[in-house]
C-alpha cells in the first residue's frame, strides 16, 4: 500500500476497525513513520477522552464536522469486484469508524478543546476521589468559613491525601487562593494554590490540625494577609 492509502486507514485502525491484513500493514508502516504514529495516538486519546468524560462536545466541533463533510470530495475510483466483495460486509463498521475519525480530527483541530476534555476528565477523577475521602471513617473534615459568609470544605485522609472543595468560592481576577495547614505546634505550611472555584487535591501532614485559605497575587512562602477562610480538622 502507498503512504496515502495507509494514512486513510489510520482512523479505522485507531478504533480496531480494520482486518488482520490491514492491521499488519498499518503497524509495519507506523514503525517507520513518526507522523502517522502521532496521529494514531491522538485519535485514540480523543476517543478515550470522549468515552470517559460523558460531556457534550464543544459546539464548534459540529461546525467543523459540517464544513468537512461539505468540502468537495475527490473523484470516485471503482475497486475491483473482488475488492468490493471484501469491503461490503465491513461498510457499517468503517462508517462508524469514519464518524469517530472525523469527530476526533475536528476536536483536535479546535485550539484548546482537547486540553479542555483532559481537564474535564481530571476534574471528574479528583471529584470522585474527594467524595470517597469524605465517606471514609478515617478521614478528617474541616468546614471552612469566612467573615463574608463564604464557605468551603477540606478533607484529609489518614495517609495525608487531601481535597479542597470550594465550588461556591468567588472567582478571582489576577489572584489565587493559597491553602495552608497548621500543625498542632502552630507551624504553618503551604498546601499549594488553586485558581478559583472547584475541587482540588493536595498533600498534607496527616497531623495537620487546621486548614486556612488566603488570597495572594502569586504563590508565597508565608501568608501575606488574614485568612479569608479557616476551619479545624476533626
Amino acid at each position: 500500500m502507498t503512504h496515502d492509502e495507509l494514512q486513510q486507514l489510520l482512523g479505522a485502525y485507531a478504533v480496531d476497525a480494520v482486518d488482520a491484513e490491514e492491521a499488519g500493514a498499518v503497524a509495519e508502516h507506523l514503525a517507520t513513520c513518526p507522523a502517522c504514529r502521532a496521529e494514531v495516538s491522538d485519535l485514540r486519546e480523543v476517543a478515550g477522552l470522549l468515552s470517559n468524560t460523558g460531556a457534550d462536545a464543544p459546539p464548534a466541533v459540529w461546525d467543523r464536522i459540517s464544513a468537512s463533510l461539505s468540502e468537495p470530495q475527490p473523484p470516485l475510483r471503482f475497486a475491483s469486484a473482488r475488492r468490493a466483495r471484501q469491503w461490503t460486509p465491513r461498510l457499517a463498521v468503517l462508517a462508524a469508524a469514519a464518524v469517530i475519525v472525523v469527530f476526533g480530527v475536528a476536536v483536535m483541530r479546535l485550539n484548546g478543546d482537547l486540553d479542555h476534555l483532559r481537564n474535564q476528565q481530571n476534574a471528574g477523577a479528583v471529584a470522585a476521589a474527594a467524595s470517597d475521602a469524605l465517606a471514609r471513617h478515617d478521614s478528617r473534615i474541616a468546614r471552612l468559613t469566612g467573615a463574608d459568609g463564604s464557605s468551603a470544605v477540606a478533607v484529609v485522609r489518614a495517609d495525608g491525601r487531601g481535597y479542597f472543595l470550594g465550588a461556591s468560592l468567588p472567582a478571582l481576577d489576577h489572584h489565587v487562593y493559597q491553602l495552608w495547614a497548621a500543625s498542632p505546634a502552630g507551624t504553618i505550611s503551604s498546601l499549594g494554590t488553586v485558581p478559583g472555584p472547584g475541587t482540588y487535591a493536595f498533600a498534607a501532614d496527616p497531623s495537620a490540625k487546621q486548614i486556612m485559605v488566603t488570597i495572594e497575587q502569586a504563590p508565597v512562602a508565608r501568608p501575606t494577609g488574614t485568612p479569608v477562610l479557616t476551619g479545624v480538622l476533626t
